[in-house]
């Protein structure tokens, strides 16, 4: 990469600074560990390709242009201050990755209904969640749910939203999914249905028909830490509030504009993520104090007099 990109600069003599850098570096390794770098540097010089890049955005744009638009279809060094300044306090709008639909992986999990044995434990792995169990009413949906024949059980999956991690297929016990191409996608009911509350969030079952509040990030494929998040986002819900710390978890938390979170969340870039989190809290519990300092010293009418009376007694419940 070095010598291309020198290379491409135009840089006076590319090759014989980087051949002279590698012989310094490298002198004490041996010859044979000097030669295979030149060897890189000759053949990655041979083999670079001019790519022409066909932007075809424009064509899928919506008439109706908002910034996080432009910014996803790469015009958002046209945008102007005065349509940037509702960002000036730093917040965006939540949940937005899960308009983007990057369809990165021809490779997507099939589910086999016959093999299902409804355990949830594909939708606790999966590090984008792609992948989610539904009850419903529904009967032309999946197979009727164990113990319940009011109910049917299906696995829905976003195709254009899963990176072919595979994590969901190793995970299965009974192998329900396999990975495989041109996969009918089955995510109608993502965003527009909630599971009825049968199960405890306690056990994995339940837990997994609870929607996440985390969902398709930016990661890398095979994500170890978003599952968490996911997780996290699924039993505790909407009151949940994150101070980010730097590194990886700030960069798919929020490459904007995309946001998978939707839930509260803030990072400050710096390496205070300790005294970052404790000021949120310190926030939140004087507003709570602010407000029980109102109601204690406002007049209310008899109507509502005993229900103030009730928060203040239960204020911490």
């Amino acid at each position: 990469m070095e010598v291309n990109i020198l290379n491409l600069l135009n840089v006076p003599n590319a090759k014989e600074m980087v051949v002279n850098s590698v012989k310094k570096a490298f002198m004490t390794k041996g010859e044979d560990v000097v030669n295979n770098n030149i060897n890189a540097i000759n053949a990655s010089l041979n083999e670079i390709k001019d790519v022409k890049i066909i932007d075809s955005f424009a064509k899928e744009e919506n008439e109706e242009k908002d910034i996080y638009t432009l910014i996803n279809n790469r015009k958002g060094e046209n945008l102007s201050t005065s349509e940037v300044k509702m960002f000036s306090n730093g917040g965006v709008k939540c949940g937005l990755s899960k308009y983007e639909k990057r369809d990165v992986s021809m490779l997507t999990p099939k589910w086999n209904i016959e093999k299902c044995i409804e355990c949830g434990a594909c939708n606790i792995v999966c590090p984008h969640s792609v992948i989610r169990p539904f009850i419903t009413k529904d009967k032309s949906l999946g197979k009727p749910l164990l113990g319940n024949d009011e109910y049917n059980y299906f696995v829905g999956i976003s195709n254009k939203d899963c990176t072919g991690c595979g994590l969901c297929v190793g995970v299965c016990p009974t192998k329900a999914l396999t990975l495989e191409t041109n996969v009918t996608p089955t995510d109608e009911l993502f965003n527009t249905y909630e599971n009825p509350s049968l199960y405890p969030k306690n056990t994995i079952k339940g837990v997994s028909l609870t929607k996440p509040l985390f969902e398709f990030s930016g990661a890398c494929a095979g994500c170890g830490e978003t599952p968490y998040i996911k997780l996290l986002t699924q039993i505790i819900g909407e009151k949940l509030v994150i101070a980010n710390a730097t590194g990886c978890s700030s960069i798919y938390g929020a490459s904007s504009p995309s946001t998978p979170y939707s839930v509260a969340w803030a990072s400050s870039l710096f390496e205070d993520n300790s005294e970052y989190g404790l000021g949120i809290e310190i926030s939140y519990q004087k507003k709570r104090d602010d407000l029980r300092e109102y109601l204690m010293h406002t007049k209310f009418s008899r109507k509502n007099k005993g229900l103030v009376k009730k928060l203040l007694d239960n204020y911490n419940d």
